[in-house]
């Protein structure tokens, strides 16, 4: 897990807070929170079509993406953006990002959070535990049991196959 150690620390700590349950399955779900960072294999184009197939699929979906090298947080996206970015100017001294930065989150409930990162980033799993949600999936990590659902990319697959093999399992749950 990256982020310092005292953040790591308490991150052991902290439980999902704002946890609603009753998820209804994939079909049924309306609103999405989208969690992930920026590197070479997920770069703002595979977010930006990541959000748009969502979006396609009848969610409404909110975006935080995680960039370390980005300038401090903007109030709101630009209309034409469907990512909202934040760096480590907006992470505090443990790696958990600001309240400014979680601020449009704290207010909203969720259907399901994806926390989309391939290894477990601490200022992104401090973001999933703090949104209301009632079905969080991510990274797997063997320590942290943030998630309700947690996979692993194995290495070598293209990040599209794997946005499809995550949208499968979560299609299975609806079956159950």
């Amino acid at each position: 897990m990256k982020g310092n150690t005292l953040g790591r620390y308490l991150f052991h700590f902290q439980r999902p807070t704002y946890r609603l349950g009753n998820f209804r399955g994939w079909n049924a779900v309306g609103r999405v929170a989208v969690l992930g960072r920026v590197n070479t294999d997920w770069n703002k184009a595979v977010w930006n079509a990541l959000v748009g197939q969502l979006e396609q699929q009848g969610k409404e979906v909110s975006a935080l993406v995680f960039q370390p090298d980005a300038p401090m947080v903007a109030d709101a996206p630009a209309p034409s953006e469907r990512l909202r970015i934040f760096g480590k100017k907006d992470l505090d001294l443990f790696s958990k990002p600001k309240p400014s930065v979680l601020a449009p989150w704290r207010s909203q409930s969720f259907d399901v959070v994806l926390c989309m990162s391939e290894e477990p980033v601490l200022p992104l799993l401090f973001a999933c535990i703090g949104t209301r949600a009632e079905f969080r999936v991510g990274c797997y990590e063997d320590s942290v049991a943030a998630c309700d659902l947690m996979l692993i990319r194995p290495q070598g697959m293209p990040v599209s196959e794997f946005v499809d093999q995550v949208f499968g399992y979560l299609a299975q749950i609806n079956a159950a």
